[in-house]
């Protein structure tokens, strides 16, 4: 079975839990800034696998990506950055370009969320679900997304599309006002068609690549490939090993966190790379990027490498742990987690950003240089992130991560809540022995165990 089938399987029964109230609630780390992830979408058809049958999942009409929404006498559905009101009269290309986002919902309905701009931030929402109901621009966290800012589409047969209420589809959005305003269905005319105009070239503030399955997509600064000197060619392949490291995470979890995520590098950062609880994009400092991608360049023409580079690996598998119950702590866990994916990956090398192109390592030399970071010191008091990931990928390569596969799959099934992160860790070397069929709490020395339980109580 592919690693694909395995994750449309996964998505598959996480839509079925949620129809039987059983899906475990996740917490978000930042609510403030965070866009909930809609329920990921099927895009082709699988197997139950409780019932054997085949069930037949409608297709995506509107790919995920970015998209000049106008309706057919040529309004373009556009909005205010600064008042987020609906208009037709904004020229600005982000106040006219839109990100179209398809969803599953448990029943299997297909669904989407039109979000403003090139961000997934704010969205469409309808404002009142009744004829005559106004829309505008809303945080996505700061309505109901299982009703107001979620519709379905239905192609009108001449390559328009009509977009109806998810929750209520007798209702359509339609561009006969000033602004657009709900209008009974069967009433709607050509005013309810609306056109979407894919924008590849997204704008002149990034160059854009998309993976070959859509899941991935990396901006970058319009000029990375001359300061980094890499072939856009690279950079199409680097996308799709991240599409291909997205199922290595969910292989290993049996968590699908978000169906598309974006690699944003092409504004100035506080941090080299970081993301935000609940928000499908992984932000990093478009000069750090710079150094780095050429770093990655030339490890690869001078020493014959596949660098899938280690930022976005570890920014990706914090992605993978967002409000999961096995987050005893996130900065390890991420390293951890990395471990497999280089395992799953065998042609993957990856460096921290403090090594010259000349040093890298590989999932056979990954411990090797987690112990390395770590000063080949054991903890005994003072907490080491690097040192923390050494252990437990030693747990991992043991038995070729069955083990901790069948560990993050139990939390994932079980819905177990802990009370905080040293019950979080405690659970975790719990199951990781129960699966091993090892003692793993006697294989960590005291000391270093002594030095991980006073981190999970901050008081390290």
């Amino acid at each position: 079975m592919t690693k694909r089938l395995t994750a449309l399987l996964l998505i598959l029964l996480l839509a079925l839990s949620a129809a039987a109230g059983c899906t475990p609630k996740t917490t978000t780390e930042q609510p403030d800034n965070a866009t909930p992830s809609p329920t990921p979408s099927v895009e082709q058809s699988v197997p139950s696998s409780s019932a054997g049958d085949e069930i037949v999942q409608e297709e995506v009409k509107i790919p995920f990506g970015l998209y000049r929404i106008t309706s057919t006498d040529g309004k373009v559905l556009s909005y205010g950055i600064k008042t987020n009101k609906i208009n037709y009269t904004a020229t600005d290309y982000q106040e006219r370009c839109w990100t179209v986002e398809s969803f599953r919902a448990a029943d299997g309905t297909l669904g989407y969320t039109l979000y403003a701009g090139d961000l997934p931030k704010s969205a469409l929402t309808l404002e009142r679900l009744l004829p005559g109901g106004t829309s505008k621009i809303q945080p996505a966290s700061a309505v109901n997304p299982d009703s107001k800012q979620k519709f379905m589409v239905e192609e009108a047969g001449d390559g328009t599309f009509i977009l109806r209420s998810f929750t209520n589809p007798k209702f359509a959005l339609s561009s006969g006002t000033d602004s657009p305003t709900l209008v009974a269905y069967e009433e709607g005319g050509e005013n309810i068609k609306w056109k979407f105009e894919a924008l590849t070239e997204g704008c002149d503030r990034y160059v854009e690549w998309r993976s070959e399955g859509g899941i991935f997509t990396v901006r970058m600064g319009p000029d990375i490939l001359q300061r980094a000197k890499i072939s856009s060619e690279r950079m199409q392949e680097w996308a799709n090993d991240m599409e291909k490291t997205y199922y290595s995470y969910i292989e290993l979890t049996g968590f699908i966190p978000y169906q598309h995520i974006i690699f944003k590098a092409y504004e100035s950062e506080e941090y080299p790379g970081y993301v935000m609880g609940d928000y499908m994009v992984i932000s990093a400092d478009m000069v750090f990027m710079y150094d780095d991608i050429a770093k990655m360049a030339l490890r690869e023409k001078k020493c014959n490498v596949r660098d899938y580079n280690f930022l976005m690996l570890h920014e990706l598998g914090h992605m993978f742990d967002m409000g999961m119950q096995w987050k005893f702590e996130g900065e390890a866990m991420t390293d951890i987690k990395i471990g497999y994916v280089l395992y799953d990956n065998p042609e993957a090398v990856a460096a921290p950003s403090g090594y010259n192109y000349q040093n890298y390592f590989n999932s056979e030399s990954l411990i090797e240089c987690y112990n390395d970071c770590a000063g080949h010191k054991k903890m005994n008091g003072k907490y080491d992130i690097f040192r923390t990931a050494a252990i437990f990928n030693e747990f991992g390569v043991m038995d070729n991560w069955e083990s901790m596969k069948k560990t993050y799959h139990w939390f994932v099934e079980s819905g177990f809540k802990a009370k905080d992160a040293t019950e979080m860790l405690e659970k975790y070397v719990e199951k990781l022995s129960e699966y091993s069929g090892k003692d793993i709490r006697s294989m960590i020395n005291d000391k270093e165990w002594e030095t991980l339980v006073a981190r999970t109580k901050g008081d390290e």
